[in-house]
């Protein structure tokens, strides 16, 4: 019995993908490609989500930069031949998360998330996805 657990330990540890902590400077992230395809449909329940690159420990800037994020988020990220795929796990206490029907362009007065990606590898140009 304990050999059968430990083995099914074995799997899930091996086919878990990388964990990166922002907050202990693990800035450089090596996002896996998976050849597979699945459904956009806002779960992250397919096993695909297990072999993604895991971002954690993010920090705030506002009003304290570089400060421990108050609430807990988690981002999968990996890459298919036709697209890349963001999954966003982010944790607040209940009653608190603001989010609105906002225009376009206007969704600052809510908790929102945004994601850079520096296709030019300069560090000074990003295009920016923003949702609330």
């Amino acid at each position: 019995m304990i050999s059968a657990a430990l083995s099914l330990l074995e799997a899930v540890v091996s086919t878990s993908g990388p964990v990166y902590r922002g907050i202990d400077r693990n800035l450089r992230v090596d996002i896996p490609r998976i050849e597979v395809s699945i459904a956009i449909d806002g779960e992250l329940s397919e096993p695909v989500w297990e072999q993604a690159a895991r971002l954690t420990g993010f920090s705030q800037y506002a009003p304290d930069d570089g400060r421990a994020a108050t609430d807990e988020t988690e981002v999968l990220v990996w890459y298919s031949p036709s697209a890349i795929h963001f999954g966003v796990r982010a944790h607040g206490r209940p009653g608190t998360v603001r989010a609105t029907l906002a225009d376009r362009d206007r969704i600052d007065n809510d908790d929102w998330i945004q994601i850079y990606l520096g296709t030019f590898n300069d560090g000074r140009q990003a295009s920016v996805i923003g949702v609330n």
